[in-house]
């Protein structure tokens, strides 16, 4: 009888953390156009092209110094959205608003 009661009372206290890590992580993350507009400012770009800049002369000097010809060269440029997490019974706000990383291929 006591472990009837116990899974009656378990599922739906399981569900209900559920909603509520659900809900807690919509409300705390960023939003999509909030992070585009992050990812679209003057600091955002002058950090891109830095960043790019890097990468072309990672990739110049490694050109050099192998006996391969570089081809071709393809930067990629990503960004996410911060979100916020929940842990059982620790609200977990983003580090960052936004997550930005480049990746070259060549």
């Amino acid at each position: 009888m006591k472990i009837l009661v116990l899974r009656a009372v378990t599922w739906p206290f399981l569900a209900m953390c559920s909603v509520v890590a659900r809900v807690w992580t919509l409300l705390g993350s960023t939003s999509r156009y909030r992070a585009r507009r992050l990812a679209d400012s003057g600091t955002a770009q002058q950090a891109r092209q830095a960043v790019e800049a890097r990468l072309r002369a990672i990739a110049q000097a490694c050109a050099e110094s192998a006996p391969l010809v570089l081809r071709l060269l393809v930067v990629e440029d990503h960004y996410t959205r911060g979100m916020s997490g929940w842990d059982l019974f620790n609200p977990v706000r983003p580090a960052y608003r936004v997550s930005c990383w480049m990746r070259l291929s060549a």
